[in-house]
């Protein structure tokens, strides 16, 4: 999952991108006003075009787009405007001519091009509206879609899954002693370490406040307990300076409940959210996972048993 997820950047990036695109088409429609006297405008068109390649590099290495199928489509159009382009312009320095053929060629890849980079923009900004704009991890209004379409996944390919709800210890005393910009601080860097230590397929949602729900695929119970003990022993060496308040620690509980054919996936949620406050009557900074039997109504919890090595 952890690909760069600031999904605000990548779209003002993307809008930069547009408009070095829209240059590099001037350019080379400027080029087809040039005599060969003039400066070659193969050599301004590449030169127009630089920045542009550096962003789809950039775009290529980095964003969490770059595997679908829009964009994959995009680069094997631009590659073909640009081919169309160079052919079209090096008949033009060399006989001083436009072929209107090869001029209707690149015409119709430029105007391909230019719609699959609107269609990327719109993409990226239906991305931004799945993600919580402070910790730039998934929100809770299409988690339940998202989670509903997994789970139906996995069960009818005989696959476990579960789900995990935590919740920061003591973070209303946070905000109360450092303020609402350190609770922030907080909530962004506890965030990005748990997205760290995520497995690409999984999903971390901010459910509300100081709550995150993760969703944990082709795992059972006892596997997802493992993963997220892994996890908690990450936050726990999360260590933050407020002023004269240096190394502050914050702590999480945590609750785990597999998915089971038998249980809604809000029933699961809800024994997740159980077993969570189970952990906080525990003691919290602990992690508590539902019996493996599925029943929500009648509910074993245990504790599952505390890793004091480090990660």
């Amino acid at each position: 999952m952890n690909d760069d997820r600031n999904v605000t950047s990548l779209l003002s990036a993307l809008e930069t991108a547009m408009r070095l695109h829209g240059a590099w088409l001037h350019s080379v429609h400027h080029g087809l006003l040039c005599t060969a006297t003039q400066q070659t405008p193969a050599h301004d068109s590449e030169r127009a075009s630089h920045a542009f390649e550096n962003w789809i590099e950039a775009f290529d290495s980095h964003s969490p787009l770059r595997d679908q199928r829009l964009f994959r489509q995009f680069k094997k159009g631009y590659r073909a405007l640009r081919h169309a382009a160079s052919r079209m312009l090096d008949r033009h320095c060399a006989q001083n001519s436009l072929c209107a053929r090869h001029y209707d060629l690149f015409a119709r890849h430029a105007e391909r091009v230019n719609r699959l980079l609107c269609e990327l923009q719109l993409c990226i900004v239906q991305q931004a509206g799945k993600h919580d704009p402070l910790t730039d991890v998934l929100n809770r209004r299409d988690m339940l879609p998202m989670l509903e379409q997994q789970r139906d996944l996995l069960l009818s390919q005989g696959q476990p899954g579960a789900v995990c709800m935590l919740d920061l210890d003591y973070f209303k005393q946070v905000n109360d002693i450092h303020g609402h910009q350190a609770g922030d601080t907080i909530l962004r860097e506890v965030a990005a370490c748990i997205s760290r230590q995520l497995r690409q397929h999984d999903k971390l949602f901010r459910y509300g406040g100081e709550e995150f729900l993760i969703c944990l695929p082709g795992t059972d119970g006892a596997q997802a307990a493992t993963i997220i003990e892994r996890i908690r022993k990450h936050v726990n060496l999360l260590s933050f300076d407020f002023g004269a308040h240096p190394g502050i620690r914050i702590t999480a509980s945590w609750g785990v409940a597999a998915l089971h054919s038998n249980c809604s996936l809000e029933q699961t949620i809800d024994m997740a959210d159980a077993a969570l406050y189970a952990a906080k009557r525990a003691g919290r900074n602990c992690l508590m996972v539902a019996d493996s039997n599925g029943t929500a109504a009648v509910m074993q919890l245990q504790a599952w048993p505390l890793d004091t090595s480090t990660p």
